[in-house]
């Protein structure tokens, strides 16, 4: 083969590459394209699918719509037919609820919260010291809360006349002063409460609107009732209230006058609104004494004093345990 004829050959063979590499890019090229076409088909297809389902669970809240909708005309057109009917009665719950039908009281409206006064508060009396406490408050104008206890009164019945005809008000502390047994259960607290209201209600006319607990409203002995207790007695229209300044004259019966005094002005200025707990029973003479100087200087710092009622916003421990 001459020169002229090898050149010719091997330009043949290199456009023979050519062309196979050329077909082989398109074909891939193709392939490739394909390919990618496809893939992007199933996803618009899972879209539209994902669209079509949304669509179909919309349908469903339409006709769930519709169908209460239809009920709730359904509705309308009953009452309009029969009118406003009563509201359900519910019967009590407890065995208790229906306990002392007698054991209600109407409630107070709420008045607004009167600005620097001292409410004074005795609990366990009446006793032999009462009259002379009677007499120092008279004197000055003032008018306080007594908390009685029904045993006291069993044996004071005159002091306790005395307390309703000169102005003061009444409230239930309790009949017993057994806290183990008046704690037992709020069927046993109740049937305290209700024979400690019915003497005072016997002897003066009054049914008392409002009461502290023995021990205020969260102690050591009610633990596992509190809630319950005070529910119920709410319930029945009642109005209770803690203390939120004490004279400590419940430690000892031999706290001094000065310890009673310095108690009540040092934590009466912490607040707007006192509601101070003293004791009134036969070996409290040292706290009648400090009622005076109480008085005294409270007013002189422009504080005005008043009895509580079931209008008075309560003053009530926290449930949040400390």
């Amino acid at each position: 083969m001459g020169p002229e004829n090898a050149s010719f050959a091997k330009q043949v063979k290199r456009i023979k590459r050519i062309i196979i590499y050329s077909f082989l890019a398109v074909f891939i090229a193709a392939v490739v394209f394909a390919l990618f076409l496809f893939f992007q088909n199933r996803g618009l297809s899972g879209q539209v699918s994902s669209v079509g389902a949304q669509l179909d669970a919309a349908r469903g809240q339409i006709s769930a719509y519709e169908t209460q909708l239809q009920g709730l005309s359904a509705q309308l057109a009953q009452l309009e037919e029969t009118g406003p009917q009563a509201a359900p009665v519910f019967e009590a719950s407890f065995s208790y609820q229906q306990a002392y039908p007698d054991l209600y009281i109407e409630r107070g409206q709420p008045a607004p919260a009167a600005s620097k006064t001292i409410y004074l508060t005795f609990d366990d009396g009446p006793s032999g010291n009462t009259s002379a406490l009677l007499d120092i408050l008279d004197e000055y104008g003032v008018k306080a809360t007594f908390f009685i206890v029904g045993a006291e009164v069993d044996d004071h019945p005159a002091v306790l006349r005395q307390i309703a005809e000169r102005g003061h008000t009444i409230g239930i502390h309790t009949d017993t002063h057994n806290y183990r047994k008046i704690y037992e259960s709020v069927d046993a607290f109740l049937a305290d409460f209700a024979a400690a209201s019915q003497k005072v209600e016997a002897l003066t006319g009054q049914k008392p609107a409002i009461f502290r607990f023995p021990g205020g409203s969260i102690n050591a002995y009610n633990q596992s009732i509190y809630q319950p207790l005070i529910a119920e007695m709410l319930r029945r229209g009642y109005v209770f209230f803690d203390w939120n300044v004490s004279a400590e004259d419940a430690t000892s019966y031999s706290v001094s006058k000065g310890a009673i005094v310095n108690a009540i002005l040092s934590g009466a200025a912490k607040y707007d609104r006192s509601v101070i707990l003293l004791h009134d029973s036969d070996r409290h003479e040292n706290t009648v004494l400090a009622v005076k100087d109480i008085i005294e200087t409270l007013s002189a710092e422009g504080y005005t004093f008043a009895a509580l009622d079931n209008t008075v916003p309560p003053v009530t421990f926290s449930y949040n345990k400390e």
